[in-house]
């Protein structure tokens, strides 16, 4: 009996310690991690709307009214030119990728409501395969687009709702779709 309260004492001891110490490093560390995911996202929001010289987010209830609706949206922001809101910019989830969830953001035009910009935040896509969504010419088949209707996947992209389909990707393609056509369903919300 005593030696069963001793083990357990120790491994008690052990545990505290050992939590004390994952306590500890993730206190130190998860500043620096968010400063660099800012970082990150304050990058891709530039490439996403060249030009902008300001991302404001939208105001809190216009968000939640959007994420009622449109819960991959996880912000949106405005792009700001000059003043004006030029267009806007989503931070979406496109939800059931391969290798999970991708979080990407994507820019539009205000009046055009074209495509202007594309960005993967975070994926967890396989290396040469889904993770092409994130490279051209993947990239170049989803600027340019309208968002005036649900987008498609197609082989011979050629109207102006088609992106290219992947071979062997078409897991990935449709957790891009979902996320894009998402944005596509809160864009008339975030114009009114």
């Amino acid at each position: 009996m005593k030696e069963t309260i001793n083990l357990a004492l120790r491994l008690f001891i052990i545990t505290a310690v050992a939590g004390l110490l994952l306590a500890f490093v993730n206190s130190t560390t998860a500043p620096v991690i968010a400063k660099q995911e800012q970082e990150k996202l304050q990058a891709a929001l530039g490439k996403t709307y060249p030009g902008a010289e300001e991302f404001n987010p939208v105001e809190k209830d216009k968000l939640t009214e959007i994420q009622g609706e449109n819960p991959n949206i996880q912000q949106v922001y405005q792009a700001v030119i000059g003043g004006n809101t030029e267009g806007y910019v989503f931070d979406v989830l496109g939800r059931g990728g391969y290798g999970g969830d991708i979080q990407f953001v994507v820019g539009v035009n205000g009046e055009s409501k074209e495509i202007v910009g594309y960005d993967i935040l975070k994926s967890a896509e396989t290396p040469g395969l889904g993770s092409q969504v994130g490279e051209e010419p993947f990239v170049g088949t989803v600027i340019g687009n309208t968002m005036e209707e649900p987008l498609v996947a197609a082989q011979d992209p050629s109207a102006d709702n088609d992106i290219q389909a992947i071979s062997g990707t078409t897991i990935s393609v449709n957790a891009i779709l979902d996320g894009l056509n998402s944005a596509v369903n809160a864009l008339p919300k975030v114009s009114e």
